[in-house]
């Protein structure tokens, strides 16, 4: 349900990915993960210049499963130039299972493809494998003063309530003052 276009984040996590960087959102439920990633896979896929762009919900996934859709994401954007796979829900995995994951990724990124993830804070033998990442904190995905404007016209926020002050700038708060707020 979030629709507002996260402009800051978008560029960042592109940044980052244009430097070779791979990308690791860790935040709590409701801190706009899902929403980022998927805006991010479809700012790379109306890039002219790139196009190629594959999310994949690992929520509950092995870590056999993952690596059978990392294959077949490599084997399907070969050739593509700067393709971009992003994983949502990485789940945790058992320390030998959760190195194996980041040499596959690590793998894709020497070919090349752009790798963005998210997952909560406490999966933190993922976090701690992928040391190299950049990372992304709850703070970064707090809608931002400079935002508030534009959520609250989208959401039909009063312009006399503090946002701030009942929300923490939580995406998933921001969005829930819509129905929440009537008479």
């Amino acid at each position: 349900s979030f629709t507002v276009r996260r402009r800051g984040l978008i560029r960042d996590v592109l940044a980052h990915d244009a430097a070779g960087k791979a990308v690791l959102i860790c935040a709590p439920s409701h801190f706009g993960k899902t929403a980022v990633l998927i805006q991010v896979v479809e700012e790379v896929r109306t890039d002219p210049k790139r196009g190629a762009a594959v999310l994949i919900d690992a929520h509950d996934a092995q870590v056999d499963e993952l690596l059978l859709q990392l294959d077949e994401v490599e084997e399907t954007t070969s050739g593509q130039d700067r393709p971009l796979v992003a994983i949502d829900n990485l789940p945790v995995f058992e320390a030998c299972a959760a190195r194996m994951l980041v040499e596959r990724l690590r793998g894709l990124r020497r070919l090349g493809c752009g790798v963005v993830a998210s997952c909560l804070p406490s999966n933190r033998t993922l976090i701690k494998a992928f040391g190299d990442s950049i990372k992304i904190a709850p703070r970064a995905l707090t809608v931002g003063p400079h935002e508030y404007a534009e959520w609250m016209r989208v959401f039909s926020l009063p312009v006399a309530i503090d946002v701030y002050g009942l929300t923490q700038g939580i995406p998933a708060l921001v969005a829930a003052l819509r129905g929440s707020l009537g008479g």
